[in-house]
């Protein structure tokens, strides 16, 4: 495990208490991994001021540091590990190193990633596949490869989910657009979990005038992202869907889409009977959307 140089904190010798001096020190080992030489300061805090407010926090992460590796050899055991990593380690490192937690939690997820049992995808366990896991390192190629070796990964939303992460720092929301869609009709209630993490300006925009568009649908309702894709087509007439964005589902999002696609398409021809056979589906599908939609071509014609 490669270990990062201590950063030392500026003490003023006359008025720290030796208790601080002592959790300075136990930091500085805990930073490279030393859980014997930590384990001494914290002792030395005990000894003479047991009731340190930093105590508790320092013994937890000692006893982490000492105890590592935890059982990692099968999918439930790196689960429970990761579990132990998000709710005992982590938050004890960014209470005591704050923005130099994450390159020191960084060996514990690559750790994790290269294990043995987290090379398979694990339905009761995806949390230990090591996609996951390589996001957290900031290893998004690896991650990419991880998933895309997957069997009919654009089929689970995990997967999918993931994907999405790893693919935008790499190539920005052009990149993971696709899989935005796709994720809506999969799993629409993920949706807006994903757009968070994304954190993209683009997106979170988009969203939030959708949502004041479509103002006929429920704005927190688990299947409102669903129609996401169907306003993104609306707004971005022109917009480049992969083929594979699209689930075979027969559920009204879905087929919303699809008669929109083929809309924009037929569009450019002029008016035809093909046309408007296609809106009067559109219209009996959805008679809001359809509204919409006209809406736009009328505004588009006054232009």
């Amino acid at each position: 495990m490669t270990c990062q140089k201590p950063h030392p904190t500026q003490l003023d010798l006359f008025n720290d208490s030796g208790a601080v001096v002592f959790a300075n020190d136990a930091i500085a080992a805990l930073r490279n991994f030393d859980a014997v030489h930590a384990a001494v300061f914290i002792q030395r805090i005990i000894a003479g001021e047991p009731e340190y407010h930093g105590l508790d926090t320092l013994k937890t992460l000692c006893q982490a540091v000492q105890d590592w590796p935890f059982p990692s050899s099968t999918p439930m055991e790196i689960s429970e590990t990761v579990r132990r990593l998000e709710v005992e380690v982590q938050p004890a490192v960014e209470t005591l190193m704050r923005g130099e937690a994450k390159s020191f939690m960084r060996p514990y997820w690559l750790y994790l990633a290269k294990a043995q049992g987290s090379q398979a995808y694990d339905t009761e366990f995806p949390q230990s596949f090591c996609a996951g896991l390589y996001l957290r390192t900031g290893d998004y190629s690896f991650a990419v490869e991880a998933i895309e070796s997957i069997p009919r990964w654009n089929e689970n939303s995990d997967l999918v989910y993931w994907l999405c992460l790893a693919r935008y720092p790499i190539g920005g929301i052009d990149a993971c657009r696709s899989l935005l869609m796709r994720l809506a009709f999969l799993r629409s209630k993920r949706l807006p979990a994903l757009i968070r993490e994304i954190a993209d300006p683009q997106i979170r925009k988009e969203w939030i005038a959708f949502k004041s568009e479509f103002d006929w649908l429920d704005a927190e309702g688990e299947t409102t992202g669903a129609w996401f894709p169907a306003w993104q087509l609306l707004e971005h007439s022109d917009m480049k869907i992969a083929s594979d964005a699209v689930p075979s589902l027969d559920v009204p999002p879905v087929q919303a889409f699809d008669l929109l696609s083929r809309l924009i398409k037929l569009e450019k021809r002029g008016l035809s009977p093909a046309l408007v056979s296609l809106r009067s589906q559109l219209r009996n599908l959805d008679h809001n959307l359809f509204a919409a939609y006209m809406a736009r071509r009328s505004t588009a014609q006054l232009k």
